[in-house]
């Protein structure tokens, strides 16, 4: 390949990084593209552990953030930050998802993740480009996860990836962990201004 040849690649590609680059920019936005930027969502979860039956009941609180505009793609979305209003400490927020942490000790936790914040302010019917980030799409059936102590460095390693009977099998033989129950307020129908 001739040096011509390989500038002229080499600033196709540069000029295409610029544009790609350029197109997917997030645009951070104070007003909301909602009318509603606040809810309360009572929640109930019965488990039982060790052969108890245990009830965690609370309140998960949502307030706006920001609007994210996503420039090259048709949408935009509200942001929100939530928490517990009773437990906030329990309301793990480490991932991309909402996990209640209903057990841990040195070596190992359990949370039940639950619907995001999309899900229940009504925002998931505003993600024109779901397809490009399907992480702001929320499940809205709960989800127990389970993490275990991966080494010396104290970092948590989730044990999930096996199917969902064989899961639940595995965490009552050896915890003594089942989940009864989960129940939570209905989401929010919004509207967008």
């Amino acid at each position: 390949m001739s040096r011509k040849n390989l500038v002229a690649i080499s600033v196709v590609i540069l000029f295409s990084l610029v544009f790609l680059t350029g197109c997917v920019r997030v645009v951070r936005d104070p007003q909301p593209i909602t009318e509603i930027t606040y809810g309360e969502f009572p929640i109930r979860i019965v488990y039982e552990l060790h052969g108890e039956e245990h009830i965690f009941e609370d309140v998960l609180i949502i307030e706006f953030a920001e609007v994210l505009h996503f420039r090259g793609f048709e949408g935009s979305v509200d942001t929100w930050h939530s928490h517990l209003k009773n437990h906030p400490d329990m309301l793990d927020q480490t991932t991309s998802t909402n996990q209640v942490v209903l057990f841990q000790t040195d070596k190992f936790v359990i949370r039940l993740q639950i619907p995001n914040e999309n899900f229940y302010m009504g925002t998931e019917t505003n993600l024109e480009f779901v397809q490009w980030n399907e992480t702001l799409i929320s499940d809205p059936r709960p989800r127990v996860r389970y993490f275990e102590r991966a080494d010396e460095l104290r970092v948590w390693e989730e044990r999930g990836a096996m199917p969902p009977d064989v899961y639940r099998e595995y965490l009552y033989e050896v915890h003594g962990f089942r989940l009864i129950s989960f129940e939570s307020a209905p989401p929010i129908e919004n509207v967008f201004r």
